[in-house]
């Protein structure tokens, strides 16, 4: 897994033999920030991560389009 400044996460499948991202989520955090840290459960049923934009986020493995929980500095909590 890795993030990208432009605010996107990118997964590898590693048994894969050739190296291009399996998934993509886009506009996870703001863009020109940093993406502090990126963590799956033990479980490898969710992921989770968290930006310089102070925004974390966690998502479902099997339905990465949807942003299941997501919480800022702010308060501001939702569940989707």
């Amino acid at each position: 897994m890795g993030g990208g400044q432009d605010g996107t996460i990118f997964m590898w499948d590693t048994r894969k033999p050739m190296v291009v991202p399996t998934a993509k989520m886009r506009n996870v955090h703001a863009k020109n920030t940093e993406i502090f840290s990126i963590a799956y459960s033990n479980s490898s049923l969710k992921v989770a991560s968290r930006g310089e934009d102070c925004v974390v986020n966690i998502w479902d493995t099997r339905n990465l389009r949807k942003t299941i929980f997501k919480d800022t500095d702010k308060g501001g909590k939702y569940k989707g």
